[in-house]
């Protein structure tokens, strides 16, 4: 993508796309109510990072 700025030249910028497989990077899997703190604490961490 090309964006156009009055003050200087065409200014390039890309996007980059970050996949993950939240299957295997989160070992606690969610049970409801019982561990839900403990999945949110994990699953924010990954999102994170």
């Amino acid at each position: 993508m090309a964006v156009s700025n009055p003050n200087s030249s065409t200014i390039s910028t890309t996007a980059q796309l970050i996949q993950f497989n939240p299957t295997s990077q989160l070992p606690i899997k969610l049970q409801g109510s019982q561990n839900f703190t403990t999945w949110k604490a994990q699953f924010e961490l990954l999102l994170h990072g």
